[in-house]
């Protein structure tokens, strides 16, 4: 039954910068910003992750200029980073870089030399495992590099590939730093950017052939002089790598700018290369002097330049602190040319790009599933590019549930760009990236390289959790699926109808990536594609061409190929990866949606759906949101929650009237409500307590717009009443208050939105029957309304009329509210519940209240 959000948890995202051919003006007629539209099969993971070893100074690995030659349109060569033997061959180091054998990850600057013949790109991976995501793109008679994190092939001693499309280059190739298991420094990502210089506040200009040495490091000194924060950006002392954002702002002139450790080092490699008139950005990570206070230098070559300096994180040594990274193979997560369109100026739209979830589709990527980065994850390497942008402008991508303040890319009208970096992403939320279209109007790409995660993640622990009414069940490592509670029926799946007041582990059940839960049934969709159900089988709700309970997972009959599950009350449904929609069980209401009112015990298609991207049930009403962004609904229709101009029964989908641009959909008991792309919403059906948010309680049989609702992210339809995040961090909500649910400090009824008092930078809300829950971005969670079974979680059974600390709960990653219980999945892997306890649905071992 959908009672909110399924999904929620937090990634901090690090994306390596590159600086691109249209931030430097350059008109690129063949961009590339093409991930893989198949999931590809991840490298396993790393016990332990990799640790940053920064070089003490950029190394040469590769100048085809020296030796090698230009690489032809269409060309691949293979370089080796690794060994300390010589490079000469292949243009570097006599002595190589220092990487030992075992990294598994470089991150290098790669830079497109003296580019003839036609406009292209180039992409960079693990030697021997082409793939399709570009690493920079680049413009005849212009240079541009770019920094990021490039997996290494281990087995190979050219271990590194570069292909060219389009032109005919030189390639240089800068080793920073390497990545490898069991050493090298953890990573700390910044909560948001921090500016610790902007010459344009003081300092001044920098002038062809000047350089300047500044403070990244430490707490006050000479921050205010440089024109950052004045107290620095709590990056500690002693801290030998950096990752950073370094922008070229109003350069007067054509040159580049390098920037290393202010210990007396004169490296060659360059860090930017900009155009005069055009900012331009890169990300990277850099070495810091420990010799200095000011422990950084910009050299500046050509032109007279502004300079700005934002750091993103911190590498760190000390012991149990920071994250560790992760090689995948690159993959796709978002492309709006194939959904959602190209962000406006002013426009902030949120996106997913951990977990094993499905707004993929819905974000312009066939990966159903994602691209295996785990829920946890505290940051992830991207590549990000703008596509066909109409004017010039920038991007400040950043945690969802916040605006970021540093910009990361530049663009401008003549040609797209991309940028390779880290970016922290939220605590919580199905959608944990936020990206801000600033200036012109352009569409964005998001490939995904690698992630960060806790150490203490190893081995992951709990992925998804879901809340039934009196039983709970949640997807753990290596996907298994454990339930708990009430097992009438043979609901929690352990092949007994005892009632557990701890974890069981569901029989027979690996490969899972969600799970859902009915009133009195579960269902787990596997990583290939299959369902398995079991519990109640009244009315066929298990699938399996029967109507016998089963205490066991049977398999779900004809699917093979789904990428989410919902379950009603009473019926399930699943979108596959066709975007067909297949659904059995109770059909009383119409609510299968086969045109029949007939009970199914298998699953039968959805009359018409032919597109799904997202599916939501309601207790006997089913929706689907569509690629055209427009949604259908069937079966229940009382109060018009169909939303279709009448309240009569539906037995297949109708079209939701006069509602387009749909970002998300969410079904309650008796009334349905949507995001839209442009932040704002919808909610139509039965309007008791003012529960559609339009300052009326009448019904609405057609979508009616939430009053002064701007900027909303997700939204999640409760009993009676609704709730939504917005972009900037806040929750409104609005409905039925006589718990306390709306969270206001009041128990009157909220026919408009509401804002829930002393919450901020939320990323997911849960709305339950009388309470609701939330998540904000430091992984604290927070509850209010209805409290009688301690489902607040604060120690007492007193009603909260606004939010309260669920007590000793930190680092949660998602929050889902039953009727009178709730539970959390936290960072660590571990899930925590509390509230109604009669039949052990809190998992502790007790039927105490907690």
């Amino acid at each position: 039954m959908q009672r909110g959000p399924r999904h929620r948890r937090a990634i901090s995202i690090v994306l390596a910068t590159c600086l691109l051919g249209s931030l430097l003006g350059l008109a690129t007629a063949t961009v590339d910003g093409i991930g893989q539209d198949t999931r590809p099969a991840s490298a396993e993971p790393v016990a332990g992750g990799l640790g940053y070893t920064a070089l003490t100074a950029p190394c040469r690995a590769v100048d085809t200029r020296v030796a090698g030659g230009t690489l032809a349109p269409g060309g691949s060569r293979d370089f080796q980073m690794r060994g300390s033997v010589s490079f000469a061959a292949q243009g570097g180091s006599t002595s190589g870089c220092g990487l030992p054998l075992d990294a598994r990850a470089v991150e290098v600057s790669i830079t497109a030399v003296s580019p003839t013949g036609a406009n292209g790109f180039v992409r960079a991976f693990p030697a021997g495992n082409g793939v399709n995501a570009a690493f920079l793109n680049y413009t005849v008679g212009r240079g541009i590099t770019n920094t990021g994190t490039v997996g290494l092939n281990p087995a190979l001693t050219n271990d590194l590939g570069v292909s060219n499309f389009g032109g005919t280059i030189h390639v240089i190739v800068d080793v920073q730093g390497y990545f490898a298991p069991l050493s090298g420094a953890s990573y700390v990502p910044l909560a948001a950017p921090c500016r610790v210089v902007d010459t344009r506040n003081a300092g001044g200009t920098i002038i062809g052939g000047g350089s300047r040495a500044f403070q990244v490091a430490g707490t006050g000194g000479n921050f205010a002089a440089q024109g950052g924060t004045v107290n620095g950006c709590g990056v500690p002392d002693g801290v030998t790598g950096v990752e950073v954002s370094l922008t070229v702002i109003g350069p007067v002139g054509t040159g580049f700018t390098r920037i290393a450790p202010n210990d007396g080092s004169n490296p060659s490699a360059a860090f930017i290369n900009y155009t005069s008139g055009t900012g331009i950005t890169n990300t990277g990570s850099i070495t810091l002097s420990n010799a200095d206070p000011l422990d950084v230098i910009v050299r500046n070559f050509g032109g007279t330049v502004h300079l700005a300096l934002d750091v993103q994180g911190f590498y760190t040594t000390a012991a149990g602190e920071g994250t560790r990274y992760q090689t995948i193979t690159s993959c796709r997560s978002v492309d709006t040319r194939n959904a959602g369109g190209p962000l406006a100026d002013g426009q902030t739209r949120t996106f997913q790009v951990g977990g094993d979830r499905v707004e993929f589709p819905g974000q312009g990527t066939v990966n159903p599933t994602g691209c295996g980065i785990p829920a946890r994850a505290a940051a992830v390497e991207v590549s990000l590019t703008a596509v066909s942008p109409t004017g010039t402008g920038f991007t400040r991508p950043g945690p969802a549930g916040g605006i970021a303040a540093a910009t990361f890319l530049n663009y401008t009208a003549v040609g797209g760009i991309t940028n390779t970096g880290t970016i922290p992403l939220s605590l919580g939320g199905a959608t944990d990236l936020s990206v801000t279209n600033l200036g012109g109007s352009t569409g964005y790409i998001v490939d995904v390289l690698g992630y960060y995660e806790p150490p203490a993640a190893f081995p992951r622990s709990v992925e998804t959790i879901d809340a039934g009414l009196n039983h709970t069940c949640m997807v753990v490592g290596g996907g298994l699926v454990r339930c708990w509670g009430l097992n009438g029926a043979g609901r929690l799946g352990d092949g007994t109808t005892l009632d557990r007041a701890t974890p069981v582990t569901v029989t027979g059940i690996t490969g899972a990536v969600q799970v859902t839960t009915g009133n009195t049934h579960s269902c787990a969709l596997l990583v290939d594609g299959a369902v398995r159900c079991w519990g109640n089988n009244g009315n066929g709700r298990l699938g399996n061409g029967g109507t016998t309970d089963s205490p066991t997972p049977v398999t779900v009959s004809g699917i093979t190929d789904a990428v989410q599950i919902t379950a009603g009350a009473t019926h399930t449904c699943a979108a596959l990866r066709t975007g067909a929609v297949r659904c059995w069980g109770d059909n009383t209401s119409g609510q299968i949606g086969d045109s029949t009112t007939t009970q199914r015990t298998t699953p039968v298609d959805v009359t018409g759906i032919t597109d799904a991207i997202q599916v939501t049930a309601g207790d006997a009403h089913t929706c689907a949101l569509r690629t055209n962004r427009a949604v259908r609904c069937w079966g229940n229709n009382g109060s018009g929650r169909l939303g279709d101009t009448t309240a009569t029964q539906r037995n297949a989908p109708v079209a939701v009237s006069g509602l387009n641009n749909v970002a998300h959909i969410s079904a309650g008991k008796a009334h349905t409500c949507a995001t839209l792309l442009d932040g704002t919403a919808r909610c139509w059906g039965n309007n008791n307590n003012g529960r559609l948010g339009d300052n009326t309680t009448t019904v609405r049989l057609t979508p009616t717009a939430v009053t002064g609702l701007t900027g909303a992210a997700r939204i999640t339809a409760g009993g009676a009443h609704s709730c939504a995040t917005l972009t900037n961090g806040t929750t409104r909500c609005w409905g039925a208050n006589a718990a306390a649910q709306i969270g206001d400090t009041t128990t009157t009824t909220r026919l408009t939105p509401a804002t829930v008092t002393g919450l901020a930078a939320a990323v997911q809300v849960a709305a339950g029957d009388t309470h609701t829950c939330a998540v904000d971005a430091t992984g604290n969670a927070r509850c209010w309304g209805f409290n009688d079974f301690g489902q607040l979680g604060d120690g007492t059974t007193t009603q909260r009329t606004s939010p309260t600390t669920v007590s000793g709960l930190t680092g949660t990653v998602q929050i889902t509210a039953g009727d009178a219980h709730t539970c959390a999945l936290l960072a660590d892997g571990t899930a925590r519940c509390w509230g109604f306890n009669d039949f052990g649905q809190l998992g502790d071992g007790t039927t105490t209240q907690r």
